[in-house]
């Protein structure tokens, strides 16, 4: 993380991830919140160490840049077929909601706000977490309104500043909904 230091940009803080081993793409996708104190890092895994991950750091400013939560989503398939999760992060204004994108997601209908993908095809999906009393909380689960897979569905996120509306990208998506 650097700041203005008013000549150039300064090393703030270099944050690497907190898993050992291997190639998981920390950082691939970032996301800061408004005021500059809530960083969400994507780490979406490899094909080799499992699913991915998204990491959430807040700033604060007697102790600097710590770990707040490690969010997980999916159904935690691994190799040869890990669902990216963590391709994509994003944070509304406040830093209080975070979406993580999973464009591999393939989870059949199994709960709480899951719909149904009973033919196990890769869709892809956003998972939006909730801050609740420091923790990160699933909060809700959406899966592209087309039928089929392949569209690379939540490779982008972006919020409405409240967190309550999202825009999700589907680079492969080419039919419109039913």
């Amino acid at each position: 993380v650097f700041r203005d230091a008013g000549r150039g940009l300064a090393l703030d803080v270099f944050i690497k991830s907190p898993e050992p081993g291997g190639e998981q793409r920390f950082g691939r996708s970032l996301a800061l919140n408004d005021t500059g104190d809530t960083l969400a890092v994507g780490s979406r895994g490899e094909r080799l160490r499992g699913p991915g991950a998204a990491y959430v750091y807040r700033r604060h400013d007697e102790e600097g840049w710590s770990l707040d939560a490690r969010l997980e989503g999916s159904d935690g398939s691994f190799a040869p077929d890990p669902d990216e999760f963590g391709v994509d992060v994003s944070l509304s204004a406040a830093g209080d909601v975070v979406a993580v994108g999973a464009f591999s997601e393939s989870t059949p209908a199994r709960g709480v706000a899951w719909p149904s993908n009973a033919d196990g095809e890769s869709k892809g999906a956003v998972f939006l977490f909730r801050r609740v009393d420091g923790a990160g909380s699933l909060a809700s689960f959406a899966q592209p309104p087309n039928p089929g897979g392949g569209t690379f569905f939540a490779g982008a996120a972006a919020p409405w500043p409240d967190g309550r509306r999202w825009a999700v990208g589907g680079a492969r998506a080419v039919d419109e909904p039913d």
